[in-house]
């Protein structure tokens, strides 16, 4: 199995990190503006000779032996929140019509992208320029190396802290802070500063996301990577130690390599998802040379009205007074979530297709290691595994918790888990604004 290899660019700066067995391994390197401007590499090719002269240092695996994982930054992505219903007469057409009205810097027909259901009435919308696709495919197709995933850092925030609750992150890094507004287990803004933003514009900017049109005001503050300044009001500010750290130095200085790898370990099934912005290509993308390119190149003007999509706004504590339709539509996400109980309506029946399910496991007995083996299990059989953990609760019966959209599943899940798990519950009662279908709490019965 190829080892994945993490490279992310900013000011010119790349950053490699891989784990081997004796543990990480980082690579920093300065890159020319031949090679790159800023965090997009614009010659493919000299940026693949030198990733291999420099990779041979760090490591005696080859190059072409990697899965190359880039990181997308805010600043190369647009993501953001709509507001529609049922009751508008071309839900589509109305859809598409306010993502081009939210990126009006850059035109729609020029980016893949599609948009994706959080709540009743709530859709994430994500983006990225064909050309910026493109050319990270050319990086591959020159150093021979498998391109595995295109990842949206801010999207695996909520998710690292496993909540689809309102929340602010923070995370620095040596030259830059970044501020994300997470909810739904969406982003709604990310804003890009330097490393001298001071106390008090952070402070201004956290107190604007926090009470912009709500009710209740925001009061979770996450950090990665240490921050320095105090927060001033009553906030809940919480540290995250992201898993398999070597040391604060590391952390700090590659903390979003970290999350990344962690995720990419934690959560292999998620190529189609929007965690990777590969999905949102017109045809799949083979790991062979120059094959992958072809697929885009003939098929980039289709991908405008079918894909999926992802935003980082690359704006300042100026964002809420030039921008302020785009706060409307977070105000109006949050009240609908809060306050609707309408159901959609239903599509019409089609063959399910088990991918489609985004399934989260816990373990709900003193079995150790159930939660893992389930997910071996669902993987195998063709399943989203979305995340695994220890339950609350403690059940002797597996239960299924589904969603009601995603209760047509309820067959063929029990027929796949019905051999090692044979006492199973199917309930109705998931929280509509879990990022999951269903959720197995895997009972002590189980013989697994």
């Amino acid at each position: 199995m190829p080892t994945d290899l993490i490279l992310s660019i900013r000011n010119n700066q790349l950053k490699a990190s891989l784990i081997e067995k004796d543990g990480i391994k980082t690579l920093t390197k300065a890159l020319s503006a031949e090679i790159a401007d800023n965090t997009r590499i614009t010659n493919a090719q000299a940026f693949a000779v030198l990733l291999s002269s420099e990779l041979k240092e760090l490591t005696n695996t080859p190059l072409s032996k990697f899965k190359i994982n880039f990181v997308a930054e805010p600043e190369d992505v647009f993501l953001g929140f709509v507001g529609a219903n049922k009751h508008h007469a071309n839900l589509d057409d109305f859809i598409v019509s306010e993502i081009k009205d939210k990126i009006k810097d850059v035109l729609l027909d020029e980016c893949y992208f599609s948009y994706e259901k959080l709540a009743p009435f709530v859709y994430q919308y994500i983006a990225v320029k064909q050309d910026y696709l493109e050319n990270l495919l050319k990086v591959s197709d020159e150093t021979g190396a498998g391109l595995g995933s295109v990842i949206p850092w801010p999207l695996l925030l909520s998710r690292f802290v496993s909540s689809a609750n309102p929340a602010i992150f923070v995370v620095t890094e040596a030259d830059a802070k970044f501020v994300v507004l997470s909810e739904l287990q969406g982003v709604f803004f990310t804003g890009v500063f330097g490393s001298e933003m001071n106390s008090l514009e952070l402070n201004k900017l956290v107190n604007e996301l926090s009470f912009y049109r709500r009710e209740k005001p925001i009061k979770k503050v996450y950090t990665i990577g240490g921050m320095e300044e105090k927060m001033e009001g009553d906030y809940e500010v919480e540290g995250l130690n992201l898993p398999g750290s070597h040391g604060e130095d590391v952390e700090k200085e590659y903390g979003i390599n970290l999350l990344c790898h962690y995720y990419l370990d934690f959560n292999e099934k998620f190529s189609s998802q929007q965690l990777n912005l590969l999905s949102l290509l017109p045809l799949p993308v083979v790991e062979k040379k120059n094959v992958a390119l072809i697929g885009v190149g003939a098929s980039a003007a289709l991908a405008v009205t079918a894909l999926l999509l992802f935003v980082g706004f690359k704006f300042g504590p100026s964002f809420f007074a030039n921008r302020g339709s785009s706060n409307e539509v977070l105000s109006e996400a949050t009240q609908a979530v809060e306050t609707t109980s309408s159901k959609e309506v239903e599509t019409p029946k089609q063959e399910l297709n088990k991918k489609e399910l985004v399934v989260r496991v816990e373990n709900a007995s003193n079995i150790n290691g159930l939660a893992a083996r389930t997910k071996e299990l669902l993987a195998e059989a063709g399943y989203t595994i979305d995340s695994i953990d220890t339950s609350d609760e403690e059940k002797k019966d597996t239960v299924l918790r589904f969603k009601p959209e995603f209760e047509k599943y309820k067959d063929l899940l029990v027929e796949d888990l019905k051999e090692s798990f044979p006492n199973i519950v199917v309930e109705s009662s998931l929280d509509e604004t879990e990022s999951y279908g269903v959720l197995i709490l895997a009972g002590a019965s189980s013989t697994l």
